[in-house]
């Protein structure tokens, strides 16, 4: 009877290492499988929060170029800005009377276009050109300005202001000519050789 209970606890023995322990060390593999499936799923979920951030920043960096663009053209784009710089004249009520575009100097990986605009309106008129200046979706630096009374109230305004262009290319200025006015009166427009 020992010998049958110890046969028997001999094959529950057997039994235990032979059927249980491998079918524990499956369990605890998948256990550990499945520890490393969870911790790349949480890495995998990381790159695409990052993925995402990445292509939200893209986009913000597009819009910026986009408008960073329009302040520095690739071009001179001489007769569009010759055409807003009277726009905002009309559009402050002043008289755009002359433009002179100047030389253009190259600098290092962009070129300068200065220029002077001659305008004559009133006071707050010159003051709403001056801000609408400011905003042209183009880069404009105002130099220098100078400001004489015609008589009350009309102000005869000298301005010399400069724009850029991105590239350094060889720019070629037009040719002096009338361009016409929104009230049909020729605005003069020369270049400096």
């Amino acid at each position: 009877m020992i010998a049958v209970g110890l046969g028997a606890v001999l094959v529950l023995l057997l039994a235990v290492f032979l059927v249980l322990m491998p079918q524990f060390n499956k369990l605890a593999l998948t256990s550990v499988e499945h520890e490393n499936e969870i911790v790349k799923l949480e890495e995998a979920k990381m790159k695409l929060e990052r993925l995402d951030a990445i292509r939200q920043e893209a986009a913000q960096i597009e819009a910026a170029r986009i408008v960073l663009a329009r302040r520095l053209p690739e071009e001179a784009e001489l007769s569009s800005l010759v055409v807003e710089l009277q726009k905002i004249a009309n559009s402050s009520g002043l008289d755009f009377d002359n433009v002179e575009v100047d030389d253009i100097i190259k600098m290092q990986g962009y070129a300068e276009i200065p220029f002077t605009v001659q305008v004559t309106g009133t006071f707050y008129s010159l003051i709403d050109y001056l801000y609408r200046l400011e905003k042209m979706p183009r880069e404009v630096v105002i130099d220098k300005f100078s400001v004489q009374g015609d008589g009350y109230p009309t102000l005869s305004t000298n301005i010399e202001a400069r724009v850029f262009t991105a590239s350094d290319a060889e720019v070629k200025l037009p040719p002096p000519s009338g361009e016409s006015t929104q009230t049909g009166a020729a605005a003069p427009v020369s270049a400096k050789p």
